[in-house]
Parts: C-alpha cells; structure tokens; sequence
C-alpha cells in the first residue's frame, strides 16, 4: 500500500472512531471522559481533580427553564452533602464563559462549583443532546446514574442515588429534607 492510500485510509479510520466515539451516550458503568471544561477563572476542570469524591454534574443553560429550577436544588445538595464527599459541578454549556461568571457575581454564595463548556464539545463528549442533563459519578470514577431534564419527582430519585453512592463509601446518608429547594438564584440573562 502506497504512502497516501495509507494515510487516507488512517484518516478515514480515525474520523469514522471519533464520530461513533461522539455519539455514544455514556450510560451507568461507564467511565465519563475526565475533562470538564474551564473554571471562573479559566482553570481546566478535570474529574481527576476531586479523587474519592462522589461528583453531581450537570450541564446547564442560562436560557433553559427546566435547568433554572434544578439548578438549586444542586446547590442545596452541594451545601447538605459536601462533608460526605460529595461534589457537585455546574457545566454551563455552549455558552460565552462570561455566563459562569455574571451567574458566580451574583450569586457569591454559591459552593457548588460552576465550569464552562463554551465550546459544547465538553457536553459532545458525555453525549449530551438536551440539558438538563446530570450525571452522578461514584467514588470509583464511573457512572452511577444519568437524569436528562428535570421536573420535581427527580429529587427522590437524586437523593437516592446519592445515598448509594455514600453507602459505598460508609458514610451517613443524606435525607430528602436535605434537599429540599433553597431560594433560586436567578440565572443571568444572556444576548444572543
């Protein structure tokens, strides 16, 4: 095989692996990819950076309702459950990273840590096609469970996966009442 023929047929490999790669939705048991996107302040995020933690994350939108009401109720579970070793990380997906940081700038309370995925190709990664979409990644690294959307009956659900996740770990579980909604933060408005 001549030298072109070969690198096309690599290129044509590789591109036909990237794209069954991209559309694979990740699914319970996977281990997601470990890069998150970037921070406030423009800080890689990896998964790698919270070992033996139970990690939330969700990817969001400023324009998306659905995301404005479990947005939260994340917070509340980062507040009630972080000294259990649960983190909760906030994705904002393909939007302007300045979104993170106007949502941080009002609302500087907030500990659940926010991550932009401005790009989208973050959330093209963990097969992300509509948001809200959550996923909750045990001490072990892999998928625990996936939540696309959000409506007031997935709490018990979240709550019960995170209670899981820490009976794993042998720590006290979390109560429903631990997450119960805290006053919203309104998210920002964007242009566009």
């Amino acid at each position: 095989m001549n030298r072109p023929t070969l690198l096309a047929c690599l290129t044509a490999f590789s591109l036909a692996a990237s794209v069954a790669h991209a559309e694979k939705k990740l699914a319970v048991g996977d281990e997601p990819p470990d890069v998150l996107g970037t921070d406030v302040g423009g800080k890689r995020v990896k998964l790698s950076d919270y070992p033996g933690k139970i990690l939330v994350v969700s990817f969001w939108a400023s324009w998306c309702g659905p995301c404005k009401k479990e947005l939260p109720i994340l917070e509340n579970l980062q507040r009630a459950a972080s000294k259990y070793g649960v983190e909760v990380l906030a994705v904002n997906w393909k939007e302007d990273r300045q979104v993170i940081r106007t949502f941080k700038k009002m609302s500087p309370a907030l500990q659940m840590h926010l991550v932009s995925d401005a790009s989208g190709l973050v959330g093209k990664s963990y097969g992300v096609t509509a948001i809200p979409h959550m996923l909750l990644i045990g001490r072990d690294g892999r998928i625990q469970f996936v939540n696309i959307g959000y409506g007031d009956s997935v709490i018990d659900s979240i709550v019960t996966e995170v209670n899981k996740a820490l009976a794993k770990g042998g720590t006290p579980p979390a109560t429903p009442q631990s997450v119960e909604p805290i006053e919203p933060a309104a998210a920002p408005e964007t242009s566009g």
